[in-house]
């Protein structure tokens, strides 16, 4: 069993091809090209972890975005993100649970699933004050998303695992402690 993360897929949102430089021609390539990448590498007893922005879709694309994703295997857990909050109805639809935040163990670690990093984002606005939650008190690794492009490791030492800066597929949550762990020993030899 693995653990598949990803998040900021923004299915049938246009203009995020714009913000964030994406290298497709239009919603249609750059839906397919990310769906299959979920199908491709997440198994039926994997688990993936969406960690929100998930598609900005009007009715009759959701429609389709449902039974697309049915084809993706696994057991599918969505971290709310602020452009989701509008669709969880549709979205309970897609994923199996829905969480305003998650915790999940691995490999002896504790790990911090939230949309927003944890100190907040660029217009100041943190998981904390969307969703009236405190700031968790343990964890190993914080995981979030909502940055797109800006960075892959946070000032606060978050891992990004949107599709912006993972090639457009889930990361699987070894490839991110192995990474993780790699930098840190250069750092530490380095001292």
């Amino acid at each position: 069993m693995s653990i598949w993360l990803t998040s900021d897929s923004h299915f049938y949102h246009a203009r995020v091809i714009e913000y964030c430089t994406r290298p497709f021609r239009n919603i249609e390539e750059m839906n397919f090209v990310m769906l299959d990448e979920m199908i491709r590498v997440v198994q039926e007893e994997d688990t993936l972890i969406h960690l929100g922005d998930f598609a900005l879709a009007k009715a009759p694309q959701w429609d389709e975005i449902i039974e697309d994703f049915k084809l993706v295997p696994g057991k599918k857990i969505l971290v709310l993100g602020n452009h989701d909050l509008k669709s969880k109805n549709k979205l309970a639809k897609i994923f199996d649970e829905i969480h305003d935040q998650y915790w999940f163990q691995h490999r002896e670690k504790t790990f911090w699933c939230a949309h927003i990093p944890i100190d907040g984002d660029y217009k100041g606005r943190t998981e904390l004050s969307r969703n009236g939650r405190d700031k968790p008190v343990y964890y190993d690794y914080a995981l979030c998303g909502h940055v797109h492009d800006r960075w892959k490791r946070g000032p606060k030492g978050e891992i990004n695992v949107g599709v912006d800066v993972w090639h457009f597929r889930p990361v699987n949550v070894d490839t991110l402690l192995d990474h993780y762990l790699t930098e840190r020993k250069g750092k530490e030899d380095d001292l």
